[in-house]
């Protein structure tokens, strides 16, 4: 070998050797954070851009020295992943079902939540002062007390950081201007209501959306998609009207509850009919809560429609731990019997799962697993709404006409159809479009909002979402599950190593730059887990974690872990010269073999 070339190679593998030794020597005195962020691959209103947030976060969080991998995969197999905690931080969101904060911090950070396989509380954050004010606040019929009992939970989680939450994002939509009385519903477009909404000169209306349904029977269904069409099919005991997520009276006039908040009895509305004919009444209540109780149990079900059988069902979800019974008094008042106070048992009343189906006409269509039958609610629903169903052409159109017999006012247009336009890009050229095909369309993330404003004959509809994007820390892993207690900079006294971590965490990402960037200004920045929306258990006293890179980098380094910037070029360069060192190693062994 030439000398030249000989001192070359030398240089190389004393370099790559170095390189080699480098971490070694930084983490003998403090130690470099790499972390996994999960993003999701769908848009969904809390997170139109998962990755673009994902991507932001990372840069901020590389900044005060935690080196993260984005880590991506399926929509399946990211609930999975997640539920099973295999993730280091994770994004999620969520939309209300209910206007309760129990229908965000009960389901998504009480301690029950947090079981790995079923996990919605995916920080598998345990804190037991937040759970005794959760259990407390939910059994409490006195609203405030139930105020203050969710705004001291709100605080704790604030200061325990198991969330950084990101933003409270609008729902966004747009309709022809031909179109009138179209609203957004604040808990999202999958609860918008049809029956008021008109278009000039015609009696039909054609609502283009992202997906098909999955099913059209309330006890089966959790999906926006779906409630999108049943929500115009059926009714509840209760229904939350077009523009508020405030539960009224529908199917039930009325009712009264007990001193001790255990009993309540329900006055129902005389005269109704579903629409395969037959008859409304306290019958038809009982029967459809105890379908939807023992729709977990029944696997069989679900399997021969394709569906996976839940752990547990919705009704148990949300009636489970209270052992509500329910029975028929005379033919238009019913009983609902509780163990336990359930405090916002009359505006779950409004959500899907518990709208009233026939009997006639579900024990007319049994279930036969040996003859290939399927649930017909599924696919031929029959309920008591302004519309039902005319047809169904799977992954293309449903279509709805007028319920003549419809209890309350009749739907201002004879037709409505749901048509699925899966790319974003072309639904939305469907609606803008110099023929339109569509009337109206939801789920419009904020980067498209611009297009649908300065598009004529069109009306740009934005309404503030119910919902939270939030990042989540796991606090079944180290950094996070570290419990040794230390000094609290912020709060005083003392906390858990881990707490102050996550709280690192939230004052490095820059959630101004996300909302400018990202939701383009069709967002709220976020600093409690329920939004501003739900008035009740609102914390407005709990200031944000401002962008503070610094103060972050502080907490880190206070903490043993290194907080100098994670620099791409240096790291890039270093593992360059490693390799090189090995290749030099290799050439030169080649050479001596020969």
């Amino acid at each position: 070998m030439k000398p030249k070339i000989r001192t070359l190679l030398v240089l190389v593998i004393v370099l790559g050797m170095v390189a080699g030794a480098l971490p070694q020597a930084v983490s003998a005195a403090n130690t470099r954070l790499s972390l996994t962020l999960y993003y999701m691959p769908v848009s969904r209103p809390y997170f139109p851009d998962a990755k673009s947030v994902a991507e932001i976060m990372q840069k901020n969080l590389q900044a005060v020295g935690i080196n993260i991998k984005l880590v991506t995969m399926d929509w399946g197999e990211y609930l999975e992943a997640t539920e099973d905690g295999e993730h280091d931080m994770c994004m999620l969101g969520w939309s209300a079902d209910i206007a309760d904060p129990s229908n965000f911090i009960e389901v998504l950070l009480h301690s029950k939540a947090a079981v790995v396989g079923t996990a919605m509380n995916v920080a598998f954050y345990k804190s037991d002062a937040v759970d005794d004010l959760l259990d407390a606040a939910i059994s409490e019929t006195n609203q405030t007390i139930r105020d203050t009992q969710y705004k001291d939970a709100m605080w704790i989680i604030h200061q325990e950081s198991p969330w950084a939450t990101i933003a409270h994002a609008d729902n966004i939509a747009g309709s022809l201007t031909s179109v009138s009385d179209f609203v957004i519903h604040p808990t999202g477009p999958g609860a918008n209501v049809y029956g008021n909404v008109s278009k000039t000169g015609a009696t039909e209306l054609i609502i283009g959306r992202s997906g098909d349904s999955d099913s059209l029977d309330p006890a089966h269904f959790t999906d926006g998609q779906s409630w999108m069409v049943a929500r115009q099919i059926y009714d509840g005991l209760y229904n939350m009207p077009a523009d508020s997520e405030i539960a009224v009276p529908a199917l039930a006039t009325g009712y009264t509850v007990s001193d001790d908040g255990l009993n309540y009895n329900l006055t129902l509305r005389q005269g109704v009919k579903f629409s395969d004919g037959t008859d409304f009444n306290a019958s038809s209540v009982v029967f459809s809560f105890e379908r939807a109780r023992d729709w977990g149990e029944n696997e069989t079900v679900y399997m021969q429609n394709g569906w996976s059988p839940p752990e547990v069902g919705y009704y148990d979800f949300i009636y489970g731990a209270y052992n509500m019974t329910i029975e028929k008094i005379d033919t238009y008042t019913v009983r609902f019997d509780f163990e336990t106070v359930y405090g916002p048992f009359i505006q779950s009343l409004g959500m899907g799962v518990f709208s009233i189906v026939s009997p006639t006409y579900v024990k007319a269509h049994p279930y036969d697993p040996e003859a290939g039958s399927i649930d017909h609610l599924a696919f031929k629903p029959v309920g008591t709404g302004p519309y039902k169903l005319v047809s169904w052409e799977e992954d293309s159109l449903i279509t709805l006409t007028k319920n003549p017999e419809y209890w309350g006012a009749a739907a201002k247009m004879n037709t409505l159809i749901f048509k699925v336009i899966t790319e974003n890009a072309a639904r939305i050229g469907a609606l803008t479009g110099s023929s339109p095909s569509i009337d109206i369309t939801g789920n419009i993330a904020a980067t498209d909002a611009k297009t649908l404003e300065d598009a004529s004959g069109v009306n740009l509809k934005s309404q503030s979402g119910m919902n939270v994007g939030y990042l989540a820390m796991n606090f079944l892993k180290e950094p996070f599950s570290v419990a040794t207690l230390v000094d609290d900079p912020d709060f005083g006294g003392q906390t858990k190593q881990g707490y102050l971590v996550a709280r690192a965490i939230n004052y490095a990402i820059d959630k101004d730059t996300i909302l400018e960037e990202v939701y383009q200004g069709k967002a709220v920045k976020a600093k409690n887990p329920s939004p501003p929306g739900i008035t009740l258990g609102y914390n407005d006293s709990i200031s944000h974690y401002e962008f503070n890179a610094t103060k972050a980098q502080v907490m880190l380094d206070s903490l043993g872990y290194v907080s100098t910037p994670v620099t791409a070029g240096f790291d890039t360069f270093f593992m360059l010269v490693s390799t090189l060192g090995v290749l030099a190693t290799f050439v030169a062994f080649r050479r001596k073999r020969r």
